[in-house]
């Protein structure tokens, strides 16, 4: 029978079998495997039986696993004794078994053989079981796997599209800048200004040009108002009254 060899505390408290089971709750070695429905403490005397049970049947053809040990002692005190004194001494080993654990699997063998083998050591432990195989458990699985990457794919579409836009298609990158980020559709816009030809961006500097052209403008307006005239006795360095006066001495002399 199974016991450990060694332990560190001969008497343990009873503890609880609360929830289900979250490891050896899978199929790892085997093809075949029984899964218990239920909670309960299997002895060694009880996981001894179904184990002859089993290999009886198969007639050593094939390969079978324990996949629970029992670990756990349990104390009980002599019939007609009164309470108190402390506990009492250990007197069998038990595996705690939850709900979901895998607790024998079997290989080698046809599935039918499997079955039955599995069915007569069901008899000998006091949970009910349930006959499992490797096959539907990874069915299951994929079918799990796949639900989840389709819903992780819907909900992760748009982020992904953001993360990485399509530039071959401009609507569909468009559409989801719109629907998706405000911020993105304000940047669209001032990107539009920015790819017209002779648009520049607004900034600090293009306001104080547009600010000061006006001024150098009208200078230039002002400069080219003035009368010819004007410009060629400033370029002669001759003042207009002096010209006046040679023309008055010119016309007196030709009176006379």
């Amino acid at each position: 029978m199974l016991m450990p060899k060694r332990v560190k505390r001969r008497r343990v408290q009873r503890g609880r079998m609360k929830g289900i089971a979250s490891r050896g709750n899978k199929i790892s070695y085997g093809e075949f495997g029984l899964m218990a429905m239920g909670p309960a403490w299997v002895t060694s005397n009880q996981i001894e039986a179904a184990r002859i049970a089993m290999t009886r049947y198969i007639r050593r053809g094939g390969k079978v696993w324990i996949k629970i040990f029992p670990h756990k002692p349990v104390t009980e005190k002599p019939a007609e004794t009164r309470m108190g004194s402390g506990k009492g001494s250990p007197e069998y080993w038990v595996a705690v078994v939850k709900p979901g654990r895998i607790m024998f699997e079997i290989a080698g063998v046809p599935e039918e053989t499997a079955k039955e083998a599995l069915r007569r050591a069901m008899h000998k432990l006091p949970v009910k079981c349930k006959f499992v195989t490797r096959r539907e458990q990874e069915a299951a699985e994929s079918g799990g796997k796949a639900n989840k990457g389709d819903d992780a794919a819907d909900a992760g579409d748009v982020e992904a599209a953001v993360a990485a836009p399509d530039v071959e298609g401009q609507g569909e990158g468009e559409t989801i800048v719109v629907v998706v980020d405000e911020g993105a559709e304000e940047g669209s816009e001032e990107g539009s200004e920015e790819g017209q030809p002779g648009a520049e961006p607004v900034t600090e500097k293009a306001e104080e040009k547009e600010v000061a052209e006006p001024v150098e403008a009208k200078v230039e307006k002002r400069k080219a108002a003035e009368p010819a005239e004007d410009k060629a006795e400033k370029q002669s360095g001759v003042e207009p009254v002096v010209i006046e006066e040679a023309e008055k001495a010119g016309n007196v002399a030709e009176e006379e």
